[in-house]
């Protein structure tokens, strides 16, 4: 049954506001996906915080529109679903990249992030980064690399002075 007027301005509403909510937004190709894996998609992604829209290409150009945002025309050419990720910007590109081996024709098409296009290849760069933990960790332990390297420096002297002490007494002995 084709949906009416007001059904289409609620979802259209629904996706502007996802759209402006969102950091960032991942489309993939879903045209030939089975039903059956694009809800086991929709679940895993919802259980980590993620929203799965299929849209519908007239009302996705007008939300777009509306959020301001450009998107070429040939990535709005076919069925998309969009993967919402309102956290952590990179979480929607990393989550999406196993299920592109595992689910036959499912592909990325390309991304939005900050209200600016990023192409097939950005997205999949994107999900290649390390989590924001590891960023993280990383970056500690660079930070405390050059304050151990100090600590190893100063004890060097101390354990030398002793050694030093040590054989002196031992001499004297």
């Amino acid at each position: 049954m084709p949906k009416t007027r007001v059904q289409k301005e609620a979802i259209l509403a629904r996706t502007t506001d996802r759209l402006s909510r969102s950091q960032s937004v991942v489309l993939v190709n879903v045209q030939s996906v089975k039903v059956g894996d694009l809800e086991s998609i929709r679940d895993s992604l919802f259980s980590d915080g993620l929203q799965l829209q299929i849209a519908q290409n007239n009302i996705l150009k007008k939300a777009l529109a509306d959020a301001g945002i450009e998107v070429p025309e040939e990535a709005l050419g076919q069925p998309l679903g969009l993967v919402f990720s309102y956290d952590d910007a990179v979480a929607g590109a990393k989550l999406v990249a196993p299920f592109l081996k595992e689910v036959e024709n499912l592909e990325v098409v390309g991304g939005i992030m900050d209200g600016v296009y990023l192409s097939q290849a950005q997205v999949i760069a994107l999900s290649k980064l390390p989590s924001r933990e590891q960023l993280l960790g990383q970056l500690v332990g660079t930070l405390a690399a050059p304050i151990s390297g100090m600590v190893n420096v100063l004890q060097g002297n101390i354990r030398g002075l002793v050694t030093v002490m040590g054989q002196i007494r031992d001499s004297r002995a």
